[in-house]
C-alpha cells in the first residue's frame, strides 16, 4: 500500500474512533468532553486562572470562561481570589467536581477495559504510546 493510501485510511479511522469514542462517553456520564478534560486538567495542575486554561487548550478567554461558568453553576469548580492580584482569579475543581471526575475517569476506563478486552498487553502498550505520541505531534 502506498503512503496516501495509507494516510488516508489512518485520516478516516480516527475521524472513526472520534465518533466512536464520542458516542462511547456519552454512555458514561453527563461530563461532556470538554469539561471532562477541563476538570481534568485543573486537577492535575491546580487552582488556574481563565488565561492559563485557555493558553492551554488553545482556545478563546471567553470559551474557557463559559465552560468555568457553567462548571461553576453545577459545583464542580470554584473561583479563588489571585493573593498577587486581586482583579484576577483562579479556578480549582471542588469535592464535588473531584467526585464528578473521579467517576466519570472510572466509567471511561471501564469502557476501554473491555472494548481492549481481548488485546495483548503488549498491544495495549504499543496503543497507548503511539496514541500518546500522535496527540504530542499536535502540539510540536
Amino acid at each position: 500500500m502506498d503512503r496516501d493510501s495509507t494516510l488516508a485510511d489512518i485520516e478516516y479511522q480516527v475521524a472513526v474512533f472520534i465518533r466512536r469514542a464520542t458516542l462511547g462517553a456519552r454512555d458514561t456520564g453527563d461530563l461532556d468532553r470538554s469539561a471532562y478534560l477541563f476538570l481534568n486538567h485543573l486537577y492535575d495542575n491546580g487552582p488556574m486562572g481563565v488565561k492559563d486554561v485557555a493558553q492551554e487548550f488553545h482556545l478563546d478567554i471567553s470559551t474557557i470562561s463559559r465552560q468555568a461558568a457553567s462548571l461553576q453553576q453545577k459545583g464542580y469548580v470554584r473561583r479563588l481570589s489571585d493573593s498577587k492580584d486581586r482583579r484576577a482569579c483562579r479556578l480549582v475543581i471542588t469535592e464535588a467536581g473531584l467526585k464528578k471526575l473521579q467517576d466519570q475517569r472510572q466509567k471511561r476506563r471501564d469502557l476501554y477495559q473491555a472494548l481492549l478486552s481481548g488485546w495483548s498487553d503488549h498491544d495495549t502498550d504499543v496503543f497507548r504510546d503511539l496514541l500518546t505520541r500522535l496527540n504530542q505531534t499536535f502540539l510540536d
